[in-house]
């Protein structure tokens, strides 16, 4: 299995450690933690090996679409495979993120 190095961005606690238990079940086992989209890219910034995004849309501060557009602008992450993770279901979020090419 290859070695994956993931971040999980979520303002929520319990929805990183849900997202990380299942993980650790899948033997992965670098995960990186943000809860807030400035601290996401941040942590982007300095970990240019990261290869599976889990996005939270609403976080304080710099919401998920706006961390996305700016991670598609990082030459690193332009085809970092992405999930987006939102308590709200609405179509027209779901159309935000299209151009993305996330999940």
């Amino acid at each position: 299995m290859n070695e994956y190095k993931v971040l999980i961005a979520d303002d929520s606690q319990t929805i990183r450690k849900i997202i990380r238990l299942n993980l650790e079940k899948f033997g992965i086992k670098t995960v990186l933690e943000a809860a807030d989209g400035e601290n996401a890219l941040r942590v982007l910034g300095a970990n240019s090996d990261i290869n599976l995004l889990f996005l939270d849309f609403t976080m304080p501060g710099i919401n998920g679409l706006e961390v996305m557009r700016k991670v598609r602008d990082m030459k690193a992450f332009t085809t970092l495979r992405t999930i987006v993770v939102s308590s709200s279901v609405d179509d027209r979020l779901t159309q935000a993120f299209a151009p993305y090419s996330v999940t």
